[in-house]
Parts: C-alpha cells; structure tokens; sequence
C-alpha cells in the first residue's frame, strides 16, 4: 500500500499538471482568437489589371492623427465574395503599402508597373497566387516612387 506521502505527491503533481495544461489550452485558444480578428481595413477599389491579374486596394479604417491615411494595393486572381477574407485566407500579402490611393497602377501581358506620387511604407517585388483555373501567377512588378510634391511642381527647375 502507498503511503500517505506519495499519494500526496502525486496529488501535487496532478494538479501542476492540470494547471499547466490549463494554462496551454488558453494561450491556444487566445492565440486562434487573435487569428480571427476582423480586418479593420474596407475595400477602396477593385479592377481588373490583365486577363490574370486583378487589383485590390484597401483603406485602413483605423487611420487617426497619429496613423495618417494607409492604402494597402494587393494583387491577386478573380476573388468571389467578400475580398478582405479571401485575401487574408489565402495569404496575400500588399504589394505596396503607400499614404495615397493615387498610385497609378498598369498591367501589360505579365508586367505590373506602380507609379506612386507620396509616401511608400512598404513594397515589393513578389506576387504568387493562383488564378481562377488553377494556374499559377507571378508578375513582374516594378515601382515608380516620387516624393509627395513632386507633381505640384515643387522639385522642377
């Protein structure tokens, strides 16, 4: 028979156990939670840039006196139903991220060119995803960046 001491170790040892594992299931759960979190951006804009290749360009909904106006430009297929889900579930990330919704953006064949008059917060060169038949898509993309009042003609001769 067990003495009185080890049963009380493994009591102990039981409920360390049951609180850790406790403690692991809600970090899980809060971790899955914060995966879920509404977007807080809203479409701006959708077209079409190339028979593949369609624009999403988002606004941050959030924006203040601190953050200023963010504009997020995505590249992606032919998206049905609500873009913001799709978007964050196939895991697309922005391929520009500027201060203006201006940027002018052009498709030809496989190259995307972006020309943007303000401020760039982040850019890429890279694009995957796969259009509506399964093919895969990866343009060539370049950028055209100009400080915010180069087309108010502050920076000519």
């Amino acid at each position: 028979m067990l003495s009185s001491t080890t049963i009380k170790a493994f009591k102990a040892l039981h409920w360390v156990t049951t609180f850790t594992m406790a403690i692991v299931i809600a970090g899980y759960c809060y971790f899955q939670l914060i995966q879920r979190l509404p977007v807080s951006d809203k479409i701006y804009e959708v077209r079409q840039l190339t028979p593949r290749t369609w624009l999403y360009i988002t606004e941050y909904g959030g924006s203040n006196m601190t953050t200023g106006e963010v504009y997020r430009y995505f590249l992606a297929s032919k998206i049905d139903g609500d873009p913001l889900v799709a978007l964050e579930k196939q895991h697309i990330a922005p391929t520009l991220t500027a201060n203006t919704a201006r940027a002018k953006v052009d498709g030809i064949g496989n190259n995307i060119s972006f020309t943007v008059y303000g401020t760039v917060y982040s850019f890429t060169t890279s694009a995957f995803f796969y259009d509506a038949e399964g093919i895969a898509v990866a343009p060539s993309i370049d950028l055209t960046a100009r400080g915010e009042g180069w087309d108010k003609g502050k920076f000519s001769r």
